[in-house]
C-alpha cells in the first residue's frame, strides 16, 4: 500500500530484505493497486458494472456509467505509467453510452 503514492523503489533500496522474486510480486501489487484506487478516486463506484477487453497489448475498461469520467481519466493517466511499465500493456477507458 505504501507504493501506491510514493515513487517505487530500485530493488537495491530494498537492502535484501526482498528476494527478486518478493520484489516482483510487490511491484505488480502496487500497480494493479494504482489502476484500482485511479478508477475509483471519485468514491462513486463508477466503475461498479464494467467488461475488461486485451486486444494488441491494450486494456480497455469500458464502464456503463452515463456522468463524467475526467477525473478518473486524469488520474489513470498518471498511474497507468507505472502498470504499462511492470505489465507492457497499455489501458484505456471507454464509456458505453445508454
Amino acid at each position: 500500500v505504501r507504493y501506491n503514492t510514493l515513487e517505487f523503489p530500485s530493488y537495491d533500496e530494498f537492502d535484501g530484505k526482498l528476494s527478486m522474486d518478493q520484489y516482483l510480486v510487490v511491484m505488480k501489487l502496487a500497480a494493479i493497486l494504482r489502476v484500482g484506487n485511479a478508477l475509483d478516486r471519485s468514491h462513486k463506484q463508477k466503475f461498479e458494472e464494467m467488461k475488461l477487453s486485451l486486444k494488441d497489448s491494450t486494456l480497455t475498461i469500458t464502464t456503463n456509467y452515463d456522468g463524467d469520467l475526467m477525473l478518473e481519466r486524469s488520474i489513470l493517466e498518471a498511474k497507468s505509467r507505472f502498470f504499462e511499465e511492470v505489465y507492457g500493456i497499455r489501458l484505456q477507458i471507454r464509456q458505453k453510452r445508454k
